[in-house]
């Protein structure tokens, strides 16, 4: 998957969003990108959120993504992200900036989306993931800071 510098920007934008929300089920041997010119398509995200929605085993094993070492899919055949390399060498990139839109959300931006959840799908779910994007978001600078130090490497 070839793609442009100019989308580079965008490329990081996913890999961002992916890292914050745990969905380590997108990875090179299954990407779960759909992709037609320069546009990207997410699909499938049904392994995200694992420190909400995962089992004792999975949290056990997944870090928290702004904890030291936390940012762990940027190797291994089955946990590297598919658009790691492409977001290589890293001022190609400006991480600082997603984060910036990341923090510029309203507080209250998760617990809304997941009042909003209907009951049939579980609020208790939508409100431990929205707890875990409240923290994530607190803490979004770490997340950026462990992304950039798996460049370093």
């Amino acid at each position: 998957m070839a793609v442009s510098r100019d989308h580079a920007q965008m490329a990081a934008e996913i890999y961002v969003f992916d890292t914050i929300i745990q969905n380590w089920d997108r990875c090179a041997a299954n990407p779960n990108l759909l992709v037609k010119g320069d546009r990207f398509l997410m699909i499938d995200h049904g392994e995200a959120f694992v420190e909400a929605t995962g089992s004792d085993a999975e949290r056990e094993v997944t870090p928290l993504p702004w904890k030291l070492g936390g940012v762990v899919n940027h190797e291994g055949e089955y946990e590297m992200h598919p658009l790691w390399f492409k977001l290589r060498p890293k001022n190609r990139v400006d991480f600082a900036a997603i984060a910036d839109r990341w923090k510029a959300l309203p507080d209250d931006t998760f617990a809304l989306i997941a009042a909003d959840v209907p009951y049939c799908w579980s609020k208790v779910t939508a409100s431990r993931i929205a707890a875990y994007m409240t923290e994530a978001m607190e803490n979004v600078n770490d997340i950026v800071a462990n992304i950039e130090h798996n460049f370093d490497r």
